[in-house]
């Protein structure tokens, strides 16, 4: 799950205890896990979730990685965290919210991540399956067809 608030931008995994992240071996434990990996590339992002949940770890810097910070929290403390984070909105606008709590800099990141989402799903060559690919007359699917009316 990749989430992007106002304060951090997060990557979230279930935690598996037999991952060593530093190492780059993913093996699967069998079952479920309570916790999850919560992964960030900037550090004041994880400091800011650490000061609001309990974590189940110390911040551990793995500075080759992907992700430079990472730390172990249960699940049920990172729903909170989304939670307190969901109630805290109080903006109209979210990307000039990142610009003023976050800077620049990452105001101009979510906005390369928002240009991409906002182009129609046919631009990366994706094609309706199943029920909505039931082509028409024109040859052209339902789904096809909404597309192409949303790049006009």
């Amino acid at each position: 799950m990749w989430v992007y608030t106002q304060n951090g931008f997060y990557s979230v995994v279930e935690y598996d205890a037999m991952m060593d992240w530093r190492k780059g071996m993913q093996r699967k434990l069998p079952g479920r896990s309570n916790k999850v990996l919560i992964r960030t590339r900037f550090r004041e992002d994880i400091d800011y979730l650490a000061s609001k949940i309990a974590t189940e770890s110390e911040v551990d810097a793995t500075p080759t990685a992907d992700y430079a910070f990472r730390v172990i929290a249960l699940k049920k403390e990172w729903s909170k965290f989304l939670a307190f984070e969901g109630l805290g909105i109080d903006y109209t606008n979210f990307k000039s919210r990142v610009d003023k709590t976050l800077g620049a800099k990452r105001h101009d990141q979510l906005m390369s991540v928002w240009s991409v989402m906002r182009r129609p799903l046919s631009t990366f060559g994706w094609a309706p399956r199943g029920k909505h690919a039931t082509k028409k007359p024109n040859g052209k699917s339902p789904a096809q067809q909404k597309f192409e009316s949303l790049e006009a």
